[in-house]
């Protein structure tokens, strides 16, 4: 019997699997293509499948004349939906029934496979469906009998994916479809001419060219970010808004939310003109995402009156296109939320959400706890907690990832890691950056370097912005000065000012292997200085130009750098300002300059310039004696509010000064118990502690905790400590541990 395509494909996906174990089989396949597969290899047979119609019939000669080229495209790309559909449309038209059947339930079978991993619907926290390219995608809509309207492309720099949100109609159901898919992943993990494809600066540079070849297809999701990343760099608003109407008004999503935010930041006379008639043509159409822009502005009154009513009215339209479910609502929020900087929920808003989650939607659970911290809030409510529960076990990666943060601050360290594991297993960037930090520290799970490093790296390729500096700076404890760049570079192109000037700086130091040299990082760092206004990197070539490292020196222009800042409240600058005229970097030594500093950053709120000013006194200042004791007076000052090192330093000098009169090792231990729990503690302050214990002769005690801080350290720096080492063996032996003059430095 033929097989009927046209009757066949809109029912492909309501059929069973076609055996139990199916989808481990394509789970393992993906792998493997992943694993071995060659882009150069790969993205060839798709301009056989292109060279053939999607929608209608195939010509029965024309499959004939390539099928070589078919037969080596199944070889080559076995995962792909686009290339078995196409096997199948050939088979059928030649009339091959037994390959027909066998490539249908291929096709079905990997489209199922997609389908199946389709997170709840707008959870951002979920990776969206992988497909291998463009063409996968608009055959499994077909297969689902659904009609193409319009494409979305979500591209922000360093994020895994490129996510392509497919706006389709159903006509059996009445609805309108959104859904979400990536190929850009795909790409980057076969290009096996990266030798890291983890780097997310190659991921961007990928996504912009995608980005600009399908512009110059005239695609309007690529236009639209074009266009909207072109009105960004202009600084007139009113230039922004008249670049952005013409694509607001063909349906552009992004240019049309940026002309609400322009309106918002920059408003002036005549912004909103003609935004109404830009969405109202796609609104009478019945397209939800820009009904939904509409009710925004009725809302806030951009381009229309103020009516609350109507937006409701408007919004309870666009989630009745959308199904019903509260999809509309969610996106709703999500999309007033960019537009205002605010995760305030209206109360006619929250009615909604209310009900989308009593009817089972997993995602105003999530959108409740986000705007619940966006209030100030420092803990979530048990009611949270447990309705994230409900959202978790639907599936949704952003309900993990949220439990997973809170936990991690409470005091459950094994209810914490198994929400770290499982929101880092399912792809959240923060659980995986908080899981490696326990690893690293053995909090709560044994200290493993190894699987820290593999979490760090997890989080770094989804675009952490903390963790891409993180493994920047231990690429450079191993002299990797190729892979601190990337690193920094990555963190540079998600706007973190401080990766910017770790980058000018890396390229200033004229490091052998990268890919441009000193000048570079000099250019970088003034650029981001001066036309960036980005204190970090005013900070760093402060330094650089104090101290003559990779630059001429210059004490003047230094302190001309850190004064920019400093005078603005900037305590970083401040701090850096007062260790400047302390160390007499900028020509000369000026103890009252230096002390005036620091106090003024500890008074604007600097956790840490007291104990770094206490620091300073006790081992620098040519005081001697009367500095030691002014440094102990001010620690104790400091005591209840000391920063992340000020009770470590405090309880070191009190068990280690060689000094009588300033040594207490009673006080010392009662200060370094406060440090907390040793096994969730850094190397450094188990050091202390340990050296506590031992001057208050507890020897077996400091014995445990040394070989603690000497395993830690060693695992997190690939070194022997010789230090902690020797600490160790005077423990052992019985013998506290006194810091002499002449190492004048702290643990």
């Amino acid at each position: 019997m033929t097989i009927r395509r046209c009757l066949l494909l809109p029912l492909l996906l309501l059929l069973p699997a076609a055996a139990a174990g199916a989808d481990a089989g394509l789970d393992a396949e993906w792998r493997r293509f992943l694993a071995e597969a060659v882009d150069t290899e790969v993205y060839p047979h798709f301009e056989t499948v292109t060279d053939f119609p999607l929608h209608g019939q195939v010509e029965p000669q024309a499959c004939r004349d390539r099928a070589d080229d078919i037969a080596a495209a199944v070889a080559a790309v076995p995962v792909s939906a686009s290339v078995h559909y196409l096997a199948y449309q050939c088979a059928q038209a030649t009339g091959d029934e037994a390959a027909a059947e066998h490539h249908l339930a291929r096709f079905g079978s990997i489209a199922r496979h997609t389908l199946d991993a389709a997170p709840p619907w707008g959870d951002w926290g979920a990776r969206p469906m992988r497909v291998v390219a463009g063409r996968d995608i608009y055959t499994i809509l077909q297969a689902m009998g659904l009609e193409l309207h319009s494409e979305v492309m979500y591209v922000r720099p360093l994020l895994r994916f490129l996510r392509i949100r497919v706006v389709a109609w159903d006509p059996e159901a009445g609805i309108e479809r959104h859904l979400d898919f990536d190929f850009a992943d795909t790409v980057v993990q076969i290009d096996r001419d990266l030798s890291r494809p983890v780097y997310p600066h190659h991921r961007d540079q990928y996504v912009s060219s995608l980005i600009t070849m399908l512009a110059n297809g005239n695609s309007l999701a690529a236009n639209d970010v074009i266009t909207t990343r072109e009105a960004k760099a202009l600084s007139d608003p009113a230039e922004r808004v008249a670049r952005l109407r013409p694509m607001a008004a063909r349906g552009g999503f992004h240019s049309t939310l940026f002309w609400f935010e322009t309106c918002r930041t920059s408003p002036f006379e005549g912004c909103a003109e003609g935004l109404l008639d830009a969405l109202l043509p796609h609104v009478e159409e019945g397209h939800a995402l820009p009904t939904i822009k509409l009710a925004l502005a009725y809302e806030l009154g951009f381009g229309v009156g103020k009516d609350m009513t109507a937006a409701m009215a408007l919004l309870d339209k666009a989630n009745a296109r959308m199904g019903g479910q509260g999809h509309a609502v969610v996106d709703y929020v999500r999309i007033r939320a960019g537009v205002l900087d605010s995760w305030e929920i209206p109360a006619p808003v929250q009615q909604r959400l209310d009900a989308a989650q009593a009817a089972g939607h997993p995602l105003p659970a999530v959108l409740a706890a986000i705007s619940h911290y966006a209030g100030g809030a420092e803990r979530l409510e048990p009611a949270h907690l447990q309705a994230l529960e409900a959202s978790a076990a639907k599936g949704s990666v952003t309900a993990m990832g949220l439990l997973a943060t809170h936990h991690h601050y409470g005091e459950d360290d094994a209810l914490a890691v198994t929400w770290l594991e499982r929101a880092a297993q399912a792809g959240d960037t923060d659980a995986q950056a908080l899981l490696g930090d326990r690893y690293a520290n053995g909090r709560g799970l044994p200290t493993d370097m190894a699987k820290a490093e593999h979490w760090w790296l997890q989080s770094g390729e989804g675009g952490d912005d903390d963790v891409l500096r993180l493994l920047g700076y231990r690429a450079e404890a191993r002299e990797d000065w190729v892979e601190a760049l990337e690193w920094f570079r990555a963190g540079a192109l998600w706007n973190d000012t401080m990766a910017a000037a770790e980058l000018g700086r890396l390229y200033l130091e004229g490091h052998e292997g990268l890919d441009d040299g000193p000048e570079r990082g000099l250019s970088i760092l003034r650029q981001q200085s001066d036309e960036a206004d980005n204190p970090d990197a005013r900070r760093m070539l402060a330094g650089l130009l104090a101290k003559g490292e990779g630059v001429e020196k210059d004490a003047v222009e230094a302190r001309r750098l850190l004064e920019v800042d400093a005078e603005k409240g900037d305590t970083e600058s401040q701090v850096q300002l007062g260790m400047a005229w302390l160390e007499g970097d900028l020509g000369s030594f000026d103890r009252a300059q230096g002390v005036r500093w620091l106090q003024r950053a500890r008074k604007d709120g600097h956790a840490d310039a007291g104990d770094i000013l206490a620091t300073w006194y006790y081992y620098q200042d040519p005081r001697g004696p009367e500095a030691k004791r002014e440094a102990l007076a001010l620690w104790r000052e400091i005591l209840d509010a000391p920063g992340e090192w000020g009770l470590n330093n405090f309880a070191w000098v009190l068990c280690t000064a060689p000094d009588d009169t300033l040594r207490d090792p009673v006080e010392g231990l009662a200060v370094a118990r406060r440090l907390g729990d040793p096994g969730s503690l850094p190397p450094g302050q188990v050091d202390t502690i340990a050296a506590c214990e031992a001057a208050n002769g507890n020897f077996e005690a400091a014995v445990a905790l040394q070989q603690q801080a000497v395993t830690a350290a060693e695992a997190e720096d690939g070194d022997e400590n010789a230090e902690m080492r020797g600490r160790l063996a005077d423990f052992r032996a019985g013998k506290p541990y006194l810091e002499l003059e002449e190492e004048g430095d702290t643990p």
